[in-house]
């Protein structure tokens, strides 16, 4: 019994003091305390945690947004004609596109102004806009 309570506390302790995010029996531990994600939850990863900058940065850097309506389904921000064509292909994102809100949070001015070092952080974030009168929901995965 002595020993099994050991090789426990061995592998809840080698668990948390792993350098990246440990994975447990489907679960992923996220770092910044967001606690276990269910497996098949999406949520944006802290690239930061592992010292890299991800190519999100790059993405939110080539994106160049003003403020739109997106009728009855709010206000957003659309990606307009100097956003860079190749990035937003890349990412299956096209000018045009309104933006609603970026791992569920909305887009105001003070976030758009810092979206290049936010986004640089991610391995992941998900995007909810509307094409075409219709909304949409996307995963953009960064490098």
């Amino acid at each position: 019994m002595a020993s099994t309570l050991l090789v426990g506390g061995y592998w809840l302790i080698d668990g948390l003091s792993s350098d990246g995010p440990a994975e447990r029996d489907g679960f992923v531990l996220l770092p910044g305390g967001q606690g276990p994600a269910a497996p098949g939850t999406v949520r944006a990863t802290d690239a930061a945690y592992t010292g890299r900058v991800t190519t999100g940065r790059d993405f939110a850097e080539t994106l160049a947004l003003a403020p739109a309506s997106a009728g009855r389904m709010g206000r957003g921000y659309v990606i307009t004609a100097d956003s860079n064509a190749g990035m937003l292909a890349g990412h299956k994102m096209r000018v045009g596109d309104v933006i609603l809100d970026m791992d569920g949070k909305p887009l105001d001015p003070a976030r758009i102004a810092a979206l290049g070092t936010e986004l640089g952080q991610f391995d992941a974030v998900e995007v909810t806009f509307v094409r075409q009168g219709q909304m949409r929901h996307r995963l953009l995965t960064f490098d």
